[in-house]
């Protein structure tokens, strides 16, 4: 008899769900941070450095 451990067919299968549920809040958080720097950076009158655009 041939002895084959089990392994699961995808990485997803190996995680469980309160880590894709942690790794997904972690993903949002830093796209949030992400727009928010992106918009002070191009729709405001300071630079993200604190000095004027010119």
């Amino acid at each position: 008899m041939l002895n084959v451990k089990s392994e699961p067919a995808t990485a997803m299968d190996a995680v469980g769900e309160p880590e894709i549920e942690e790794h997904e809040q972690k993903v949002n958080r830093y796209q949030a941070e992400l727009a928010a720097r992106i918009k002070a950076k191009y729709f405001s009158n300071k630079a993200s450095d604190g000095g004027k655009n010119l």
